[in-house]
């Protein structure tokens, strides 16, 4: 920028590459700023195709990420809270998009909750199903986790013997009241592909996703009594399988609709670990999160917890994925034409009638 009160006079304008202005008497002369012909770059365009993916992803998650968030007020607040999180630059990582005529949450890791409990670690990668594994690491007891118990068993009562077991060992595993909440990312085998126009290719498969939620709730055993008669919320599921002998350190629970949470412990490395996906007998799970709730001195606390996508031997759709690319080929700039004088049409404006 230079400053002048004799260069061509004092000017004001621009010329091809020069910006002219009169400040205090002085003439300040600029580099011209020229408009960028199309700002739509590709920064901007991966904005805005997250833009469709989180408001489907918001709608579909309303009653629980209204409430996901610790320490912030429950409602609008906390759905914004979503939305801001999901959409903070290099945020959300997205595995397929959605199209236009196919509103989805298409497939992404999206952030669920944000807190200050501490949470279940993400263990590696299962390749011989597709899920993702969530472990507690703890000190392993003496003997079986649960005992024997014939298949179809209470998940009330399942839970009670996992309870004992922690109480009996001194383990510091799942505590009493806390819940644990199982969000799964799942593509309905009746909407696995989704055909839309490409201006490209022509057609495009897109999978089209919805979620889906369970929890367990860890029951006080030191409050029941008669466990024959004992029911809670965590007789929505019962036991998947026959357990016999002395009993095992593995054992699966199945809700009605094919919902399935799996427990099992190791020896060494992780401690007691979940993994679960949603109804087997409908969809194909590609994601899932866990989060862990507790109510602390009157307050319920959350952990923090993002979706993550498996990548098992059932979650090969992730593969067959709508791509950024091909998302961004349904918005190439099309002929727009319009019957308006104003916009080369050839309608009439009748003033020179």
């Amino acid at each position: 920028m230079a400053k002048s009160k004799s260069f061509f006079g004092l000017r004001t304008g621009s010329t091809k590459s020069l910006t002219f202005q009169v400040y205090r008497g002085q003439q300040i002369t600029k580099d011209r700023v020229t408009r960028v012909a199309n700002p739509r770059t590709t920064l901007q365009m991966e904005q805005r195709s997250k833009l469709p993916l989180v408001a489907a992803a918001r709608s579909a998650l309303k009653g629980l990420v209204d409430h996901s968030w610790e320490g912030v007020p429950y409602g609008e607040q906390s759905l914004r809270t979503f939305s801001s999180k999901n959409l903070s630059a290099g945020a959300l990582k997205v595995y397929s998009y959605a199209s236009p005529d196919a509103p989805s949450p298409g497939i992404a890791e999206y952030q669920v909750s944000q807190g200050s409990l501490r949470g279940f670690l993400v263990g590696a990668k299962n390749n011989n199903d597709d899920f993702v594994h969530y472990s507690l690491p703890a000190n392993i007891g003496k003997g079986p986790v649960v005992p024997a118990m014939p298949k179809g068993t209470k998940g009330s009562t399942v839970m009670y013997h996992l309870m004992s077991y922690f109480a009996e060992n001194n383990i510091d595993g799942l505590r009493v009241g806390e819940q644990l909440t199982f969000l799964s990312l799942n593509v309905p085998f009746s909407k696995v592909l989704n055909y839309v126009g490409g201006s490209n290719s022509g057609t495009y498969s897109v999978p089209v996703t919805r979620f889906e939620v369970a929890r367990l709730i860890m029951p006080d055993i030191s409050k029941i009594s008669g466990i024959d008669t004992y029911h809670d919320d965590n007789d929505e599921f019962e036991l998947d399988a026959e357990i016999s002998g002395e009993g095992t350190n593995t054992f699966q629970l199945k809700r009605k609709d094919g919902f399935i949470i799996r427990f099992f412990s190791h020896e060494q490395d992780f401690g007691f670990t979940f993994g679960f996906k949603g109804s087997d007998n409908q969809d194909i799970s590609v994601a899932s999160a866990l989060i862990v709730s507790e109510l602390v001195n009157g307050v319920w606390k959350r952990s923090s917890s993002n979706l993550v996508v498996g990548n098992g031997a059932d979650n090969k759709l992730v593969k067959k994925v709508f791509s950024f690319d091909q998302w961004a080929s349904l918005y190439a700039p099309k002929q727009i034409v319009s019957s308006k004088y104003l916009n080369n049409g050839v309608e009439k404006t009748g003033i020179n009638n």
